[in-house]
């Protein structure tokens, strides 16, 4: 098993730094290749360390709805760090709350189109969003110990918030939970047939 130094971590991922390409070429052929890869958390909490540093830190901060990722039920956390940025967003990072933009069809949780482009526009804005974005000065996250935790800088919405939306909100909420609820009797009718397969084929053995 090979288990990579932190430092090779931070050199493929910094696109400025004269070892990138060389580490990103050596981190691509080992993602490709067959051989096991381990990762310990000394070297993902100092990566994470590294490349979130005040001066690296994109106004990024995203957290992501549960069992996104493989093997990984988990609410998950994107950061996006980047070296240059627009004088605009210099000394500032952007929170989205998109937990809640997820749908789970057949055992499987995805993000929609409209998901991905309600996400995209938010990090594109740039700006505050009641219950979804929120614009945070470093100083202010520096002044919080350094704390990234999306629910700090952006407050969900309660049940108080939602009696005050409009209609377009309720049709929108009756729509998502339409939805789910139809996912849900897939997955039942699904499990139904197979159980009656299994049994046909038990009894067509005997």
């Amino acid at each position: 098993m090979i288990i990579p130094d932190v430092n090779l971590l931070v050199y493929a991922h910094d696109s400025t730094s004269p070892r990138h390409d060389a580490a990103r070429r050596w981190w691509e052929a080992l993602m490709n290749g067959d051989g096991r890869v381990g990762l310990t958390w000394i070297a993902l909490l100092g990566f994470v360390r590294i490349t979130t540093h005040s001066r690296l830190l994109e106004s990024a901060c995203s957290a992501w709805g549960p069992n996104l990722f493989y093997n990984s039920p988990m609410e998950a956390c994107v950061v996006v760090c980047r070296a240059r940025k627009p004088p605009e967003r210099r000394g500032k990072v952007l929170f989205i709350d998109a937990v809640r933009q997820v749908a789970r069809e057949r055992a499987q949780s995805f993000l929609t189109p409209e998901h991905q482009r309600r996400i995209l526009a938010a990090y594109e804005v740039f700006g505050d969003e009641p219950g979804f974005a929120s614009v945070a000065a470093q100083d202010d996250v520096l002044a919080n110990d350094g704390n990234l935790s999306i629910l700090r800088y952006v407050r969900r919405r309660t049940d108080a918030d939602a009696d005050t939306q409009s209609g377009g909100d309720l049709r929108e909420a009756w729509t998502d939970f339409d939805a789910g609820s139809a996912a849900f009797w897939r997955e039942v009718e699904d499990g139904v047939a197979m159980v009656e397969r299994i049994a046909a084929e038990n009894q067509s053995d005997g």
